[in-house]
């Protein structure tokens, strides 16, 4: 690899500005590619040649020796070293013991500078690496799995570990909180977490290994983890919300983990698991054409009456797991009152949702799609 050509101009006009000595710069062939005498670019310059093709640490040409050489003034040629390769060499013109200590400063600036870009580049390509990661595991709609576990890898990442999606919202300071997540003392190097478009904070959470353990714990885990969360996001000042999505194993389902979080967004289910939720979720999955299909003609054999009462009683119901003495106690009203009602809707329907699993279903799929109607999605 040679040296960048714009790099030594900018440095040799840099120096230009600074000092009165001649400098030169040439590539691994010896071709002077920028220097204080700019007519001397495009020379070859033996000297670092020899120099370099004998991998020397130095080459000082005294004024009697200038004729062993093509294109040689005295002076002092010292090769620069980047990243374990001389990538070209440096020149000065003057009297060898005047200009030694001189050359031998600029060749350690230059070569600091060769490092600090190279560090730059690295920290840019894996910066670019995580973004595009992270877009992926949250948007890998094509199954680009293949691209998927090499960034994984290259940024250190275990593809086939259990972890579980959260999402935060903070009300400020998205970074602050990002650093936060990150510094907290249980996160380690297998749990990921970002910001995204969205300007949410997502958190992929690694669970347990042993499986016998995994149902166990992970719901208290992950309660004691958010809770350090919030308390260490309060000190600065940050609010945040806090939802819970799916588990998985497998980075390519890692969108379906963040979509179920999402969900909990839209639908307002804070500070909650979406595995207590499950019904409701795929009821908003089933598309309304559907339930249109299923539920359209057994609607319009109920009167407004009939309608009114079965969404009012089933909703309760459902919010209170089927428990009369709960759904009673939420509206206030006497049990006896809900018992009547619920068996209007019995003997109407012919269906008995306190003893029969099959006959709940039914009833929760008919109420949420009426709920539906009612709120104006589905037409």
């Amino acid at each position: 690899m040679d040296m960048d050509r714009r790099f030594a101009v900018m440095f040799i006009e840099r120096m230009r500005l600074q000092t009165e000595y001649m400098f030169f710069l040439t590539n691994r062939e010896g071709i002077i590619i920028a220097a204080t005498d700019r007519e001397s670019v495009g020379v070859f310059h033996e000297a670092s040649f020899v120099m370099m093709r004998d991998n020397l640490d130095m080459i000082i040409v005294r004024p009697e020796e200038t004729s062993l050489y093509l294109g040689v003034k005295p002076g002092i040629d010292v090769p620069i070293v980047h990243n374990g390769e001389t990538v070209g060499a440096l020149g000065i013109t003057g009297i060898p013991e005047e200009v030694k200590p001189i050359i031998t400063a600029i060749k350690m600036t230059i070569e600091a500078v060769l490092e600090y870009e190279m560090l730059k580049e690295r920290a840019t390509k894996k910066d670019n690496e995580q973004e595009s990661f992270y877009n992926i595991l949250l948007n890998n709609k094509l199954a680009r799995s293949e691209q998927l576990e090499t960034l994984a890898r290259r940024l250190g990442y275990d593809s086939d570990i259990m972890r579980i999606a959260i999402v935060l919202t903070v009300d400020s300071n998205e970074a602050k909180a990002l650093q936060i997540v990150r510094e907290e003392g249980t996160f380690s190097k297998q749990d990921i977490a970002f910001v995204n478009r969205e300007d949410e904070i997502v958190i992929f959470r690694c669970l347990p290994e042993r499986p016998d353990l995994l149902f166990k714990t992970f719901r208290q885990s992950i309660w004691d983890y958010l809770k350090n969360i919030n308390a260490l996001l309060n000190q600065q000042g940050i609010s945040c919300i806090y939802y819970i999505g799916s588990m998985q194993v497998n980075l390519n389902n890692y969108h379906f983990a963040y979509r179920h979080c999402c969900w909990m967004i839209d639908t307002q289910r804070t500070y909650a698991f979406f595995y207590d939720f499950i019904d409701d979720y795929v009821k908003s999955q089933v598309p309304m054409t559907e339930l249109s299909g299923i539920f359209q003609p057994i609607l319009t054999l109920f009167d407004e009456t009939m309608s009114e009462n079965f969404l009012e009683t089933v909703s309760l119901l459902e919010r209170n797991n089927y428990n009369l003495a709960s759904s009673s106690k939420e509206v206030y009203l006497h049990k006896n009152t809900l018992v009547f009602r619920l068996n209007k809707i019995r003997d109407f329907l012919n269906t008995n949702p306190i003893q029969s699993a099959g006959d709940r279903v039914f009833m929760g799929y008919l109420c949420h799609y009426m709920n539906a109607q009612d709120k104006g999605l589905f037409r």
